[in-house]
């Protein structure tokens, strides 16, 4: 099984900054369910020994996850 896999299981299927509940796949997602991902927390490009590991990974429901990377990339609403 992929670590990415493997973490979303192990932390219940749940996005870690809003709670929503998600799925895996998204052929699961026929349901209102989110898709769910895997999001590094400190880069592959800043840190690619660590991509693999578990602890520098966060699971994110879609929106969540889109919302951190324009917030870091400079897109967010309201930023100057």
């Amino acid at each position: 099984m992929a670590v990415r896999d493997q973490v979303i299981e192990e932390r219940g299927y749940r996005c870690e900054d809003c709670g929503c509940l998600g799925v895996k796949r998204k052929a699961d997602a026929g349901s209102i369910l989110p898709l769910l991902e895997a999001d590094h927390l400190l880069s592959i490009e800043e840190r690619p020994d660590l991509r693999l590991d578990k602890g520098n990974l966060r699971v994110r429901c879609k929106p969540c996850h889109s919302r951190r990377t324009a917030r870091e990339q400079g897109f967010a609403r309201g930023r100057r």
